[in-house]
């Protein structure tokens, strides 16, 4: 396993790069009152499932004729949402404890840009 250390959290790695099932997959951990940067994977969906706290996903919208919309869904535990692969997003938490994801990457090489 591999463990990525960033400012609002960590990321570990459970499964990074299974090019049989072409698939990463990973647990995040997400400080209170911290947020991801804002970001989209340009090859691979993602799942995420919130196993503790409660988070909130920013993310562009989906809409005929309009590209421009931007969303806000709030996460609690057993919550889940399926983001399309180039869809912007961030991951923000709110609250006053760590949350605590899962996050499934449908691609065996994720792609990661920071917009």
């Amino acid at each position: 396993m591999t463990i990525e250390a960033f400012p609002w959290g960590m990321m570990q790695w459970i499964e990074q790069g299974h090019k049989s099932l072409g698939i990463s997959f990973a647990k995040m951990s997400l400080r209170a009152g911290c947020e991801t940067d804002l970001h989209m994977h340009d090859n691979a969906h993602e799942l995420l499932y919130v196993e503790e706290g409660e988070v909130v996903i920013e993310m562009a919208g989906i809409a005929k004729g309009n590209s421009d919309l931007w969303q806000k869904k709030t996460l609690k535990a057993g919550g889940k949402i399926a983001l399309q692969a180039r869809r912007a997003h961030k991951i923000i938490n709110e609250g006053s404890t760590t949350a605590d994801l899962t996050i499934v990457y449908t691609h065996h090489d994720r792609e990661f840009t920071a917009l």
